[in-house]
Protein backbone atom coordinates (compact mmCIF):
# COMPACT_ATOMS: atom_id res chain seq x y z
CA UNK A 1 0.00 0.00 0.00
CA UNK A 2 1.16 3.47 -0.70
CA UNK A 3 2.52 4.97 2.37
CA UNK A 4 1.08 8.37 1.21
CA UNK A 5 -2.29 9.52 2.20
CA UNK A 6 -4.57 10.48 -0.22
CA UNK A 7 -7.95 12.74 0.13
CA UNK A 8 -10.95 11.51 -0.88
CA UNK A 9 -14.10 12.53 -0.60
CA UNK A 10 -16.96 9.77 -1.53
CA UNK A 11 -20.47 11.27 -3.38
CA UNK A 12 -23.79 9.81 -4.00
CA UNK A 13 -25.39 10.47 -7.65
CA UNK A 14 -28.87 10.84 -7.62
CA UNK A 15 -28.98 7.49 -9.18
CA UNK A 16 -27.19 5.88 -6.77
CA UNK A 17 -23.81 5.79 -7.83
CA UNK A 18 -20.62 6.36 -5.54
CA UNK A 19 -18.14 8.44 -6.97
CA UNK A 20 -14.93 9.39 -5.02
CA UNK A 21 -13.35 12.40 -5.85
CA UNK A 22 -9.73 13.20 -5.13
CA UNK A 23 -9.91 17.04 -4.19
CA UNK A 24 -6.12 17.88 -4.38
CA UNK A 25 -5.32 15.58 -7.39
CA UNK A 26 -5.73 17.80 -10.86
CA UNK A 27 -7.53 16.50 -13.57
CA UNK A 28 -7.99 18.51 -16.51
CA UNK A 29 -9.41 22.53 -16.45
CA UNK A 30 -11.84 22.78 -13.57
CA UNK A 31 -11.92 19.06 -12.49
CA UNK A 32 -10.27 16.80 -9.78
CA UNK A 33 -9.29 12.87 -10.41
CA UNK A 34 -12.40 10.57 -9.45
CA UNK A 35 -12.79 7.18 -9.54
CA UNK A 36 -16.01 5.08 -9.87
CA UNK A 37 -16.16 0.80 -9.90
CA UNK A 38 -17.38 0.70 -13.77
CA UNK A 39 -15.52 3.95 -15.34
CA UNK A 40 -12.40 3.93 -12.88
CA UNK A 41 -10.35 6.78 -12.75
CA UNK A 42 -11.55 10.38 -14.97
CA UNK A 43 -12.22 13.58 -14.07
CA UNK A 44 -14.90 15.25 -12.70
CA UNK A 45 -15.99 19.15 -11.93
CA UNK A 46 -15.67 20.80 -8.84
CA UNK A 47 -18.95 21.43 -9.14
CA UNK A 48 -20.09 17.92 -8.65
CA UNK A 49 -21.30 18.65 -5.02
CA UNK A 50 -24.35 20.87 -6.39
CA UNK A 51 -25.75 17.52 -7.76
CA UNK A 52 -24.76 14.66 -5.55
CA UNK A 53 -25.22 14.03 -2.14
CA UNK A 54 -22.73 12.89 0.81
CA UNK A 55 -22.33 9.25 0.70
CA UNK A 56 -22.55 7.57 4.02
CA UNK A 57 -19.98 4.80 5.08
CA UNK A 58 -22.38 2.05 4.11
CA UNK A 59 -22.85 3.70 0.86
CA UNK A 60 -19.31 3.52 0.09
CA UNK A 61 -17.40 1.16 1.64
CA UNK A 62 -17.25 -1.09 -1.32
CA UNK A 63 -15.72 1.71 -3.38
CA UNK A 64 -13.18 2.02 -0.48
CA UNK A 65 -12.08 -1.35 -0.78
CA UNK A 66 -11.83 -1.36 -4.15
CA UNK A 67 -9.71 1.76 -4.16
CA UNK A 68 -7.49 0.26 -1.23
CA UNK A 69 -7.58 -2.60 -3.56
CA UNK A 70 -5.36 -0.93 -5.79
CA UNK A 71 -3.06 0.66 -3.93
CA UNK A 72 -4.56 4.18 -2.54
CA UNK A 73 -4.16 5.12 1.32
CA UNK A 74 -7.26 7.26 1.75
CA UNK A 75 -7.77 9.85 3.81
CA UNK A 76 -11.52 10.25 3.68
CA UNK A 77 -12.85 14.24 3.92
CA UNK A 78 -16.05 14.91 4.35
CA UNK A 79 -16.20 18.40 1.98
CA UNK A 80 -14.53 19.94 -0.74
CA UNK A 81 -13.33 22.86 1.02
CA UNK A 82 -12.36 26.42 -0.34
CA UNK A 83 -8.93 25.60 0.47
CA UNK A 84 -8.98 22.47 -1.58
CA UNK A 85 -10.49 24.40 -4.45
CA UNK A 86 -8.16 26.69 -4.26
CA UNK A 87 -5.25 24.58 -4.23
CA UNK A 88 -6.68 23.00 -7.50
CA UNK A 89 -6.66 25.80 -9.14
CA UNK A 90 -3.74 26.78 -8.24
CA UNK A 91 -2.17 24.06 -10.10
CA UNK A 92 -4.25 24.35 -12.70
CA UNK A 93 -2.17 28.29 -13.12
CA UNK A 94 0.71 26.17 -13.07
CA UNK A 95 -0.15 24.35 -16.22
CA UNK A 96 -1.44 26.97 -18.31
CA UNK A 97 1.25 27.11 -20.68
CA UNK A 98 2.14 23.89 -20.82
CA UNK A 99 1.59 22.26 -24.43
CA UNK A 100 1.29 18.72 -22.83
CA UNK A 101 -1.07 18.54 -19.54
CA UNK A 102 -1.26 14.55 -19.35
CA UNK A 103 1.91 14.01 -17.12
CA UNK A 104 0.52 16.75 -14.80
CA UNK A 105 -2.63 14.54 -13.68
CA UNK A 106 -1.15 13.63 -10.30
CA UNK A 107 -0.15 16.80 -9.26
CA UNK A 108 -0.59 16.50 -5.75
CA UNK A 109 -1.16 19.04 -3.04
CA UNK A 110 0.56 18.07 0.26
CA UNK A 111 -0.95 20.45 2.71
CA UNK A 112 -2.97 18.92 5.32
CA UNK A 113 -6.59 20.40 5.03
CA UNK A 114 -9.12 18.96 7.70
Amino acid sequence: MNKHKTKVIFRKYPNGEIIALFPEIYESWGCCLSYRHIEQHGGASVMITQFTKKATPEEYQSLLEELTAIGYNVEICHKFTAKMRQNLFIGMEDLKDEDNHSDYSKTVVSEDLR
